[in-house]
């Protein structure tokens, strides 16, 4: 496991430093993506739900449909509880009363009947991970960057967020790229 996480976050480290980036927030983000991308699994999800709309309403966000799969075991999620769920939004509806996928905004469907037709089927990238490798990303994500968390539903990992790049990893090259960067552009 421990081997499989570090290959993960070896090969991400050298696709970012190819990247044309333009400061230590935006490069750590681009590492952070990166691996959360080649940690995720492809999987049909076992349910999607829909936000109650007067609630978005209230909270002044349009609603959406969520992707939800259970996850082989429980696992730790932001707040230190225990979930045994994972959750992505997969479309939005616009203002225009149409339904938008979250990942390519081209997808577009008229009815809230049909993104749900299209996504039940569709395989989907979901945190299929244990507590242990959760840990573990986050233990060598954690040398090439600074993390905090954000209130999200889900495996702990999903709430992720990066906060900027460290200059004493263990990659020299990443190193050098980040003492090159501003903090921000």
């Amino acid at each position: 496991m421990k081997e499989k996480i570090e290959k993960i976050i070896n090969e991400a480290v050298e696709e970012v430093l190819k990247e044309n980036v333009k400061s230590r927030v935006e490069l750590s983000w681009a590492l952070l993506l990166k691996v959360k991308e080649g940690i995720k699994t492809e999987a049909e999800p076992d349910r999607l739900e829909v936000t109650h709309r007067l609630i978005e309403a209230i909270v002044g966000a349009t609603p959406k449909i969520v992707a939800v799969k259970k996850l082989p075991f429980p696992v730790q999620d932001a707040f230190g509880l225990h979930t045994d769920e994972d959750r992505l939004t997969v479309a939005r509806q616009g203002w225009d009363g149409k339904w938008y996928s979250t990942k390519n905004q081209s997808v577009v469907f008229e009815t809230e009947e049909e993104a749900i037709s299209y996504f039940k089927n569709q395989k989907i990238k979901f945190f299929l991970i244990s507590d242990e490798e959760q840990e573990e990303v986050i233990r060598q994500l954690s040398q090439y960057i600074y993390i905090d968390y954000a209130d999200v539903l889900g495996p702990r990992i999903a709430s992720l967020v990066a906060m900027g790049a460290k200059d004493d990893s263990p990659n020299p090259m990443w190193n050098e790229k980040v003492r090159s960067l501003p903090d921000e552009a």
